[in-house]
């Protein structure tokens, strides 16, 4: 099944569907997210989503929901199940189309790239699991969901983790790949042959 997932990802990536997905992201970065959370933060005494830390405790969480007020937390959750849920599967399946081909491009093991393909997979999965813990808090609230604080807390943590790692790792490729064609359109293409005939 993996395999299967992963050759369509790889017959997936395609110069014109990367950059359907990158206008996508970019679209969601640029109007989409400022907008939600600029509504949230006409609703919820100036906090927003943004105000998440990279990790907080069962208490901090709490505080956060009851700074938002209640409509605040309404807005949120309807963020959640709308907005979060969509944007990191586009930006997931981007991070991992440029890996595929970035990486093919260097020629590495199929292997290897196959690991670095689950990466932005782990990444998704982990937002997915912080989102769900959230809408529960919110929707329980006042009541406090210890368990599933902390779960959210991890997922959080694990999304960051292996979002940032994904993105270096689309850098990283990007650059190598950059000093490859200039290696060979600037430095190979001057043979020792040519120098010596000079």
């Amino acid at each position: 099944m993996f395999d299967k997932l992963y050759q369509s990802f790889r017959n997936s990536a395609k110069t014109g569907n990367v950059l359907i997905l990158f206008f996508a992201c970019l679209l969601f970065i640029g109007i989409v997210l400022p907008w939600a959370n600029g509504e949230l933060k006409s609703v919820s005494n100036g906090m927003t989503e943004a105000d998440l830390p990279f990790s907080y405790s069962t208490e901090q969480i709490y505080k956060i929901f009851k700074a938002y007020g209640s409509q605040g937390r309404e807005w949120n959750t309807l963020m959640q199940i709308t907005i979060y849920a969509v944007y990191p599967l586009i930006n997931s399946i981007l991070i991992s189309l440029l890996i595929i081909k970035v990486y093919g491009k260097l020629a590495l093991k199929e292997n290897f790239i196959k690991v670095l393909f689950l990466i932005p997979a782990v990444a998704l999965l982990a937002d997915y699991i912080e989102n769900m813990c959230l809408v529960l808090m919110l929707v329980n609230y006042p009541y406090k969901l210890e368990t599933v604080a902390r779960l959210a807390n991890v997922g959080t943590q694990a999304k960051w983790i292996f979002l940032l790692t994904g993105i270096a790792l689309t850098i990283i490729g990007t650059i190598l790949l950059l000093i490859r064609y200039i290696h060979f359109k600037f430095i190979v293409r001057v043979s020792p042959d040519k120098l010596d005939n000079n």
